[in-house]
């Protein structure tokens, strides 16, 4: 029986075996019909209102797999121009050693803003982005040692209690950051976060959420008197004296972002509200806000609490 059993699964790996060997055979690069690439204008800029206004331009490139990041990837001897509405605003300049077409003028809440932006020999492109108000914290609230994980691990609760506006969707993301480099990620029960892996079970070792990827919605409860708590290893975000007598304490960010970021992040997982060099690789099953083109502009409010 064992030796039948033996001979059945062989037979099965060497049939798994020639259907893959058949697969790859027929999906050679040199078979494949690829579609011609068409260079197109990128644009990045993620804008905090009461920061001025900057913006990264580049261009796709045909890619396999791998994207390049290097200076070819930018274009230098673009145009940039800023529109409030449709009341012309400024014309960016651009700014060599940084990379970044940058303007003058401050985002500020509650505005609609539109850029416009080209270069010789592309498409020019478009994008607007509404300027959304910060949402107070009402309380900060931290319990010690408030749960544990499946594997009996204890975790303190940071709470947060905020009104959401009324009548209008609103799209938020958090981040926590501890004092030190202890912090890497964070659990929660709350329905409403959004999820990027069915692994990301709330409690179980080893399976969480990045401290500062933690997206949400008002959907389930727009309107009224939110409380999201979120969990972190125990004693991460304790404060820590240094030599001199100088306290560093963790804080957490509670940014109120636009719709078309929060999609774009859902979808890409790929660029946080920090600045940096984009990738300026062609970007598949991810759209952005840039009509003619690609990438994202959006603007920000954001509200900092200090964890005590």
């Amino acid at each position: 029986m064992k030796a039948g059993m033996s001979i059945m699964k062989i037979r099965r790996v060497a049939i798994v075996i020639a259907v893959l060997c058949y697969i790859v055979s027929c999906t050679r690069p040199s078979d494949l019909d690829l579609p011609k690439h068409t260079p197109a204008l990128v644009l990045h800029g993620y804008v905090q209102t009461g920061d001025t206004f900057r913006i990264a331009l580049g261009r796709t490139f045909p890619s396999l797999g791998n994207a390049v990041k290097d200076s070819s990837t930018y274009v230098t001897n673009g145009w940039a121009l800023l529109y409030e509405g449709n009341v012309f605003l400024d014309s960016l300049k651009y700014h060599p050693l940084r990379k970044l077409y940058i303007s003058s003028r401050k985002a500020e809440a509650g505005k609609l803003y539109m850029l416009r932006a080209g270069a010789p020999g592309y498409t020019s492109i478009e994008a607007v982005s509404n300027a959304p108000f910060p949402v107070p914290s009402i309380s900060v609230e931290r319990k010690q040692g408030a749960r544990r994980t499946i594997s009996g691990n204890w975790l303190d609760d940071l709470s947060f209690t905020f009104q959401d506006p009324p009548a209008e969707r609103n799209f938020y993301l958090a981040s926590v950051h501890g004092r030190g480099s202890g912090l890497s990620c964070v659990y929660t029960y709350d329905p409403a976060v959004e999820r990027y892996s069915t692994e990301a079970i709330p409690f179980e070792d080893g399976f969480c959420m990045d401290h500062d990827e933690i997206l949400y919605n008002d959907k389930t409860f727009d309107g009224t008197l939110k409380r999201l708590t979120l969990s972190t290893g125990v004693g991460v975000l304790d404060s820590f004296r240094d030599g001199i007598g100088t306290v560093y304490r963790s804080y957490a960010k509670r940014y109120s972002v636009t719709e078309d970021y929060y999609r774009y992040f859902r979808g890409s997982h790929t660029y946080p509200l920090v600045e940096g060099g984009p990738s300026f690789a062609q970007v598949l099953g991810t759209k952005g806000n840039v009509k003619n083109g690609h990438g994202l502009f959006t603007i920000f409010s954001v509200v900092t609490d200090t964890i005590r």
